[in-house]
């Protein structure tokens, strides 16, 4: 993963944790 995204996932987990499982869902 790249580490722009992995930052930008990183910060976006402190905002909304189920918003981030779903990008991963997505991503998997």
């Amino acid at each position: 993963m790249l580490s722009e995204v992995d930052v930008f996932i990183s910060n976006y987990t402190l905002v909304d944790p189920e918003v981030y499982q779903l990008w991963v869902d997505g991503h998997n």
